[in-house]
């Protein structure tokens, strides 16, 4: 794959919530190397992130011993699996080689346990990057991406719950996005 092309200047203005961004489904789901049989993706997610990929879709479900938190597809056993700490880290690092960069995590969540996934997030070292409502109005626009950058704030989370608890995330991500199907039905405006 090709790198896609940093921003453009006017892209750089533009709010967060006005720009397209490559997204991965299954993002994690890239071979056999953690034990994914079934995957989705042909490369790990630091490749897909250093080929231009922006958004990564990822599917959390409790982990082996309750306390860490695994991404998979339907059944962690059957589908393979490997660790959401693992795949942080992979992001933190990108966000730290690139400083020009914002990437968005979109959950799909399974595991709805806030605690647990804050504390993977701390253990990642990740949840510097991310961008809370503490920053924005949630009402109006979002900050513009140069914001972003300059607030070093480059991680957007969202999940498809809606997780009060989350202190990285409460945002469920059907309130602010469309996801276009694969295939020759696109959104239907009636």
């Amino acid at each position: 794959m090709a790198q896609l092309p940093a921003f453009s200047k006017q892209d750089l203005q533009k709010p967060y919530n006005k720009v397209a961004f490559l997204v991965t489904h299954n993002s994690y789901s890239y071979g056999i190397d953690f034990g994914i049989w079934a995957h989705n993706q042909r490369f790990s997610v630091a490749r897909q992130l250093n080929d231009g990929v922006r958004g990564l879709m990822l599917d959390l479900y409790v982990g082996w011993n309750d306390a860490d938190v695994r991404l998979c597809h339907g059944s962690c056993i059957w589908s393979g699996s490997t660790d959401l700490l693992f795949t942080l880290i992979e992001i933190r690092e990108f966000l730290e080689r690139n400083t020009h960069e914002v990437v968005t995590i979109i959950f799909e969540d399974y595991l709805e346990n806030p605690r647990i996934l804050a504390k993977v997030f701390d253990e990642a070292d990740i949840s510097k990057f991310v961008l809370t409502s503490d920053y924005w109005g949630e009402v109006e626009d979002w900050p513009t991406l140069s914001e972003m950058i300059s607030l070093g704030r480059r991680l957007v989370v969202f999940n498809n719950v809606g997780l009060t608890e989350f202190p990285y995330s409460t945002r469920n991500m059907w309130n602010f996005m469309i996801e276009s199907r694969y295939g020759s039905v696109s959104k239907n405006p009636n």
